[in-house]
């Protein structure tokens, strides 16, 4: 699966106001004020942010013993809680603590919408793909340009074969600013190959590769389909860099498929951008830019046009898309995009300057 998660996953404010040591009886001789209710929540998140989910979960439990808690405090133990029980594996649980701090209906819109994401994780790891999706959703809902929601989601549909859908998805992820899009790239890929497009699927790899050069699973497949393509469609992805010079970023990356968007859930709600209803509305325009008979003839085609178009392909997408015309046999169209409309007619007459076909064409 390719879920992204959020990985600084503390429900609680940053500043501490009690430390571990202060939830701990001193010696009976002594004296000690009664940790505040904000110092139980705040120890909760800490225990959490610290990689500590069993701690976290025995704090949690503690916490949610005290009469004076308020409703809102209560929702975000309830939520470090249902983070922790994840980690540890007991989903189950933590579906339970989701769905519980949701109750909570003062809960302010972006910690909703983090609560309904975190919940669609664990009914995604559960296999309830449904109820999965409907808990993206719900979230995109009052977080429009959330990648890791959108990324989600998107892996869910594709597991469903809802290819349309989930292609929607990763591409808005992308556009909304997805800041490990080896993910999304990598969900791209494997649509591609489900839709018999192998030049497509190695361009997204391709793509994954360059965000993070040591994702195995992009590795495996862009071996696999070396073979089954020209070695002139190939240019060697460049090696990942040593481990003394990978930046600290790359290196917390998993090579597995689970996605934890990197951003607080104060910062999950940025201007919805426009380029995301351009590349994913109705009516997309792509460019064909030949006809061949044989499919690897048009995989090759693709790599002598992008160095005759000198960058004016830069950031489209190759599709290979087979048709039998009526008395003529089988053709492969080798096509690029998604464009809007006027970006489609300003590109061939470009391309056209350059003595190279192209025709815009839906899809």
């Amino acid at each position: 699966m390719q879920i992204k998660r959020v990985i600084a996953g503390a429900w609680a404010a940053v500043v501490l106001l009690a430390t571990a040591t202060q939830l701990v009886a001193g010696p009976v001789t002594l004296v000690r004020p009664a940790v505040s209710v904000r110092g139980a929540v705040d120890a909760v998140a800490a225990a959490l942010r610290g990689g500590d989910p069993a701690r976290a979960e025995r704090l949690a439990n503690l916490a949610l013993d005290r009469a004076d808690l308020d409703a809102n405090e209560r929702a975000h133990v309830l939520l470090n809680r249902g983070l922790s029980r994840e980690r540890l594996g007991k989903r189950r649980l933590a579906l339970a603590d989701f769905t519980e701090a949701l109750r909570v209906t003062s809960l302010a819109p972006r910690q909703r919408a983090r609560a309904l994401f975190d919940r669609g994780i664990v009914r995604d790891e559960l296999g309830e793909l449904d109820k999965a999706i409907a808990d993206y959703t719900s979230a995109l809902a009052l977080a429009p340009d959330f990648p890791a929601a959108l990324n989600n989601r998107a892996n869910a549909y594709r597991r469903l074969g809802r290819l349309a859908d989930a292609r929607r998805d990763y591409e808005a992820s992308l556009a909304a600013g997805n800041t490990e899009p080896q993910y999304s790239n990598y969900g791209l890929g494997q649509i591609a190959e489900a839709q018999g497009n192998p030049l497509a699927a190695q361009h997204y790899y391709r793509e994954a590769l360059a965000a993070d050069p040591s994702y195995r699973l992009a590795q495996t497949r862009l071996a696999a389909l070396k073979k089954t393509l020209p070695d002139a469609s190939f240019v060697r992805v460049p090696p990942a860099p040593s481990a003394s010079v990978v930046p600290a970023h790359r290196a917390r990356r998993r090579s597995g498929s689970v996605m934890r968007a990197n951003f607080e859930a104060a910062d999950i709600v940025p201007a919805l951008r426009s380029a995301i209803l351009g590349r994913t509305g109705p009516g997309r325009i792509r460019v064909q830019l030949g006809a061949y008979r044989r499919q690897d003839d048009a995989a090759a085609g693709w790599n002598r046009v992008v160095v005759q178009a000198k960058g004016l392909l830069r950031g489209l997408t190759p599709e290979i898309v087979s048709v039998v015309l009526p008395g003529r046999g089988r053709f492969w169209r080798l096509r690029a995009g998604p464009l809007d409309r006027r970006g489609a007619g300003t590109l061939c007459a470009k391309l056209k300057a350059r003595r190279l076909a192209c025709i815009p064409v839906k899809g």
